[in-house]
């Protein structure tokens, strides 16, 4: 039986780090982990898909993207993880799914196309809007031009997801 992982949360919230925490203390117990994380999945197919629909490759937040693209990344991420656990490789995976989470989908084996006996846990990070725009600025990465340029807008987004409470999933609050 393999386990899933799926650490949530928003830009900048620390996903990708406490992946890496969690298959570094994982490894240590000598235990097979692997992060699979759906940027690095989809960047290379989703910059040239952009480029040919004319937008900036490192766009993520267009309409255009989320209409042509994004549920490819996700869907693709997905078929590599699957991949993993039926070869008892349990997996980390750091990413938003905020389609995903609220619609329900993460949480139906079945739907996923997951192993019938893989076991899912849920953590999703919460970060203060000013700690995340703090991040933000200083890691300087071009995939977050888009949201501090229009930081008004973005900001809307920082909500904490109903489901988050409804599942129980643990939520930890990433202040530093």
């Amino acid at each position: 039986m393999a386990e899933l992982v799926f650490v949530l949360g928003h830009s900048c919230s620390g996903k990708t780090t406490l992946a890496r925490e969690i298959i570094s203390h994982k490894q240590d117990n000598k235990e097979c982990w692997a992060m699979l994380d759906k940027d690095t999945v989809g960047d290379k197919f989703s910059r040239r898909m952009l480029s040919m629909l004319g937008l900036p490759e490192l766009d993520r937040d267009s309409p255009e993207y989320k209409k042509h693209i994004r549920d490819l990344e996700y869907l693709a991420c997905l078929d590599v993880i699957r991949e993993q656990l039926e070869n008892n490789i349990n997996v980390v995976t750091p990413g938003p799914w905020t389609k995903e989470l609220n619609n329900g989908f993460i949480f139906d084996i079945e739907a996923m196309s997951l192993p019938k006996d893989t076991k899912l846990f849920y953590i999703f990070l919460d970060i203060p809007e000013d700690v995340l725009k703090k991040r933000m600025v200083e890691r300087q990465h071009p995939r977050d031009k888009w949201k501090l340029d229009n930081w008004d807008i973005f900001k809307q987004t920082l909500k904490c997801p109903d489901m988050i409470g409804e599942r129980g999933i643990i939520r930890i609050t990433n202040e530093n």
